[in-house]
């Protein structure tokens, strides 16, 4: 088992997030995980509760995912 699948398991991310990079250094020591997406699942949509995929996602810490709403004309952003 890899550190990453290790961290995964351990911080119980379920099949949609998975950590991809893991780094324990500096002084003081700190842990940085980085975790990614898993391509082709679902995320419930905020706004009304659906599953939808996801279309847009940024690599910048404060970007959200995006989620096409099947409600009219509506993008949601998940956290």
């Amino acid at each position: 088992m890899t550190p990453e699948e290790l961290f995964t398991a351990a911080l119980a991310l379920g099949q949609q997030w998975r950590v991809v990079e893991c780094r324990f250094e500096g002084e003081p020591k700190r842990l940085e995980l980085r975790l990614e997406h898993v391509r082709g699942e679902h995320f419930a949509c905020p706004e009304c509760g659906t599953l939808c995929g996801v279309h847009d996602t940024g690599a910048a810490p404060t970007e959200s995912i995006r989620c096409r709403c099947p409600g009219p004309g509506k993008a949601a952003v998940l956290p």
